[in-house]
């Protein structure tokens, strides 16, 4: 096996989902699965994370069989991170039902023993403390990426921000982005991203793929901000993972080479597929070749006129 450029760090979980026409149980999910998935696509890919001894083996074999270097798994006793989610009738707001972290929050990550030419690294990792271990595991990364969720923003803020000191990319919905601003109400776009990169080189990060679900992602770094269109889905079954998805592709696309904007629409063309069906099941069936023709169909990134820097 080609030796992995690429490794996710983040949670592998049992997943409840619900949506107005149905449910899936005990669905194999989790921000590392979801990236993991999208990012080997494009090649060999390492995941860092750790499971309870409930977790089937199947899991780790699948993943194997995608190109997935899986020895960065931990399995140890006790209960795999279990998290359930209800879809409201658009199927982009949802309530989350229940989050039971198991083993997940209080249990080290261990990095592979081989780590040496692993230049790109995604952390997806609500908890702080796994994000600089697997940091300080990967010595010869190049770009860093991080994908925020909201019980991060909401439960760590200061880890949030630590972490946020030693990264390239941060990659965030445009929800979390208001929630980490610590703003309301109406909010043009280009505004948002403005606030939000101004705030992120205030801690360290240099560029932000800002996520605004189906109506595409704002790049905003030194080259100013640009809009990247959504690549629209056949069906829209379960959004669940899209934005893991987008950030595992989009890493995975500037470890190939890829310009910003180019992973942008890379990412943008792989999230498309995962809404697709309940869970990964979309991942487990596509090709490189599917995306490309999807990627195909997308606009070049449009130039966003600048909005006023200052952080409230």
């Amino acid at each position: 096996m080609t030796a992995p450029t690429v490794a996710v760090v983040g949670a592998i979980t049992r997943d409840d989902i619900e949506t107005p026409a149905a449910a899936a149980r005990e669905e194999l999910g989790g921000s590392a699965v979801y990236a993991a998935l999208a990012a080997a696509l494009l090649g060999p890919v390492q995941i860092v994370s750790v499971v309870g001894d409930d977790a089937p083996l199947w899991w780790l074999e699948r993943m194997a069989g995608r190109g997935i270097d899986v020895s960065g798994v931990r399995v140890v006793p006790g209960a795999t991170f279990h998290w359930g989610c209800r879809y409201r009738a658009n199927l982009e707001d949802r309530d989350t039902l229940f989050v039971h972290p198991g083993v997940f929050d209080d249990t080290p990550i261990v990095a592979p023993r081989e780590t040496a030419g692993v230049a790109h690294l995604f952390l997806s990792s609500s908890v702080a403390a796994q994000n600089r271990a697997a940091m300080a595991a990967y010595r010869d990364r190049r770009l860093t990426m991080l994908d925020t969720i909201e019980r991060e923003i909401v439960q760590a803020r200061a880890g949030l921000l630590e972490t946020i000191a030693e990264v390239d990319v941060v990659s965030i919905n445009e929800a979390e982005a208001r929630m980490l601003l610590g703003v309301e109400g109406p909010l043009a776009r280009a505004e948002v991203a403005t606030r939000t990169l101004a705030m992120l080189r205030e801690w360290g990060a240099e560029t932000l793929l800002l996520k605004h679900g189906p109506e595409g992602i704002t790049l905003a770094d030194a080259g100013g901000l640009r809009s990247v269109a959504a690549a629209p889905p056949a069906r829209v079954t379960d959004p669940t993972g899209a934005g893991d998805v987008f950030g595992g592709a989009a890493l995975a696309a500037l470890a190939a080479g890829a310009s910003l904007e180019e992973a942008a629409r890379w990412g943008s063309a792989t999230a498309s597929f995962v809404v697709e069906a309940f869970g990964a099941a979309r991942l487990w069936e596509i090709e490189r070749a599917d995306v490309e023709r999807r990627v195909a169909t997308l606009p070049s990134a449009t130039p966003l006129p600048a909005a006023g820097s200052a952080v409230p």
